[in-house]
């Protein structure tokens, strides 16, 4: 599934890690153990609530989009259907199905699945439109056609599974706008905080990712932090401990700066960490939550410790001219193309590829970052399989960057002016 929010969110999240932690100002420097712990123990609460109120249901949690599309919009309505999606503009051109489905399956990678109740096609219009991320007073609504029940793959906390979505026709274009169906989704709330009162703003550093095993009690997860170890000057190491209920991990990362983080002046720049979290009990199916709003993140299975190796992927093996991914950095700035930690290839200003063949690249999945010359980070975006169709992109004073997966460049919004000092190396 493709997320049409996909770009702007990894952006706006990349931002706020990078202003939560890094060499200036780390919230987890000062913050004292026991808030962070209580902290944690309430988004647990929250988590074990939701859980409740979703029937019990602890195997399907989302963490990507559950609205997404099939194809990639054309040119001449491009524009204007990507704003008008994400806006939730939309209208229903003829009636929609408003019969609750029978139950449906949704199937992990490694071979299980749960059986799930789906919500009818009215539903998940409805829920399109609720979960409009900004107004669009000038977008022209998308005029849908018709619907059908079909699957497609959507990141959960145990991993990529294929679920049950509705897919709906749109007017004027070839593409389909998709919904995941199921009714009862595991959703906790983060509680209302207040940025004007320090007393009443979440504490500590978020985990972007996870990864471990269903059996094991260790977990890798990923963070922004500072750019190197303790024993340099401006930089730091970092350590992770897990707190547990049956059906949620919370991972608090404790910052060990160089020097205390005294005397240094330090760029407020981010770079992709990681740590490692010891558990008290098997992964098993709990999500892991990050600790400042209690929200699960993406979960990558290695596969059960000791049992045999996962029941291979439905999907084809890509072949090795298939493309993979595609760039364009149109910035003034040397950027490389990282992906599951070695680098690509490197562009210079204005250099572009819209051609990476599979066969330049790692095994999937993809952990696909660009980095600047110094190693910072412009934007993030995780491939899981080959029909994973992704984009992720820097808004920059100096030019925009652009990223995807597949052998189509999608069509992008409007470029934005950048920042200040956004353009260093």
């Amino acid at each position: 599934m493709t997320g049409p929010f996909r770009r702007l969110r990894v952006v706006a999240l990349l931002a706020l890690a990078i202003g939560l932690s890094g060499c200036v100002g780390s919230p987890s420097a000062s913050d004292s153990s026991d808030r962070l712990h209580q902290q944690a123990q309430a988004d647990l609460a929250r988590w074990d609530a939701a859980v409740a109120s979703a029937g019990g249901q602890t195997a399907f949690v989302p963490t990507g989009e559950l609205t997404g599309q099939v194809g990639d919009w054309e040119e001449a309505v491009g524009s204007n259907n990507k704003m008008a999606l994400m806006s939730g503009v939309i209208e229903a051109a003829v009636p929609l199905p408003a019969e609750t489905p029978p139950d449906g399956q949704v199937r992990w990678q490694d071979g299980t699945g749960e059986t799930v109740a789906l919500v009818s096609a009215q539903q998940a219009f409805a829920d399109i439109k609720a979960d409009s991320v900004q107004p669009c007073p000038e977008c022209v609504p998308l005029q849908i056609t018709g619907a059908q029940l079909a699957s497609g793959s959507i990141e959960t906390s145990r991993g990529l599974a294929e679920a049950p979505m509705w897919q709906f026709a749109v007017q004027g274009t070839a593409v389909l706008v998709t919904r995941v169906a199921i009714a009862a989704r595991v959703n906790a709330v983060p509680p209302t905080w207040d940025p004007y009162d320090p007393n009443n703003q979440p504490v500590g550093i978020s985990i972007r990712s996870a990864t471990g095993t269903v059996g094991g009690r260790q977990l890798t997860v990923s963070l922004v932090g500072a750019q190197g170890p303790a024993t340099e000057a401006c930089g730091a190491d970092y350590s992770a401990e897990a707190v547990e209920s049956s059906t949620a991990i919370v991972v608090i990362v404790t910052e060990h700066r160089h020097n205390g983080g005294i005397g240094e002046a330090c760029s407020d720049v981010g770079y992709g960490r990681t740590a490692e979290v010891e558990l008290a009990a098997p992964l098993g199916d709990r999500a892991v939550l990050e600790v400042r709003e209690g929200q699960p993140v993406p979960v990558a299975l290695t596969g059960p410790v000791g049992a045999k190796a996962p029941s291979p992927s439905p999907m084809a093996s890509p072949s090795s001219d298939s493309i993979g991914l595609g760039v364009v950095n149109a910035t003034d700035l040397q950027v490389s193309l990282v992906v599951n930690g070695t680098v690509i290839k490197t562009f210079a200003p204005g250099g572009a590829d819209k051609a990476i063949y599979v066969n330049a690249l790692p095994s999937l999945p993809w952990a696909v970052e660009a980095r600047t010359s110094s190693g910072r980070v412009l934007a993030t975006m995780t491939v899981q399989t080959m029909s994973d169709r992704k984009e992720s992109g820097a808004d920059l004073s100096c030019g925009q960057l652009y990223m995807w997966s597949g052998p189509t460049e999608p069509s992008w919004p409007a470029p934005q002016p950048g920042s200040s000092g956004d353009c260093l190396p």
